[in-house]
């Protein structure tokens, strides 16, 4: 035996809801005016790019304006681009790379004293070893003999330690130096 819906309340105001809802949309878009709903009538951010046409888009679009002044010069006193074979590709403070081999690298910087200055070492500028540690910089007494003293020491590579020796495995990577 099939039972009949029962109507209730909440059908009755669903179905109201629905009516009052649809029948403002059509009055609205049958008694209103042309060209009726201006910018007071709109609340803000109301109309985005993907609302309106690809042609009112294009009207929005103007010439290009002349390029702004140049932005203020960099604070940093020495900085430069190492490629893997320590070619300097760009550079500020006339720095200067002599390459060891295996990832060894030595940085002078006239008339800055590595002693004194810290410098930030970031690997980069083509493909590099994800497994690779973090560079090493030292300072300016030189790595381990093979820089001489007053310039800047860098490794990248690998560290490994085995009971009590360290080994170090170097890797030529090409790598950006600032000195702030």
């Amino acid at each position: 035996m099939l039972r009949r819906p029962r109507i209730t309340y909440a059908n009755i105001v669903s179905s109201l809801a629905l009516f009052i809802a649809l029948g403002g949309a059509s009055y609205a878009a049958i008694a209103l005016p042309a060209a009726s709903v201006g910018t007071r009538q709109l609340k803000n951010h109301a109309v985005t790019l993907v609302k309106i046409s690809a042609g009112a888009r294009s009207a929005l679009q103007g010439q290009q304006g002349a390029p702004g002044s140049p932005g203020a010069p960099g604070t940093a006193r020495a900085y430069g681009q190492v490629a893997a074979d320590g070619t300097l590709t760009i550079s500020k403070g006339n720095p200067s790379v002599t390459p060891l081999g295996a990832g060894r690298y030595c940085i002078s910087t006239p008339g800055i004293d590595p002693s004194t200055a810290r410098a930030e070492v970031t690997l980069g500028g083509g493909a590099v070893d994800p497994d690779a540690a973090a560079p090493a910089v030292f300072d300016g007494s030189g790595l381990a003999g093979a820089c001489p003293v007053g310039t800047l020491s860098v490794e990248l590579g690998k560290y490994t330690v085995s009971g009590s020796s360290v080994g170090f495995t170097g890797a030529n990577e090409p790598f950006f130096f600032l000195i702030p």
